[in-house]
């Protein structure tokens, strides 16, 4: 699979999932609606999750979202984790 319409080929491609270390998932939905194939980090589809991926940073910044951890949000918004489960706020 080579992408040589980008744009065609980036509609039929999904990018399920991303974190602070990079993306974990790339499928073809067209030639596997299933999803039962990764291509991500694949040699062949690298150009289209390096564009995908600027797509991505585009959005990010034009919401200003600057993808922080859970930990920074946290501390940015004064809470506390309580147990697993639960947080709070922190008084002042």
């Amino acid at each position: 699979m080579v992408a040589e319409n980008i744009g065609a080929f980036a509609r039929a491609v999904i990018l399920t999932v991303r974190d602070l270390k990079g993306p974990w998932f790339l499928y073809d939905n067209e030639a596997d609606p299933y999803q039962l194939g990764n291509l991500c980090d694949r040699p062949e589809v690298a150009s289209v999750q390096t564009h995908l991926e600027g797509l991505l940073s585009d959005l990010l910044k034009e919401q200003n979202d600057t993808f922080a951890t859970g930990q920074e949000l946290l501390d940015q918004w004064r809470y506390e984790i309580v147990n697993p489960h639960a947080f709070r706020r922190i008084e002042e």
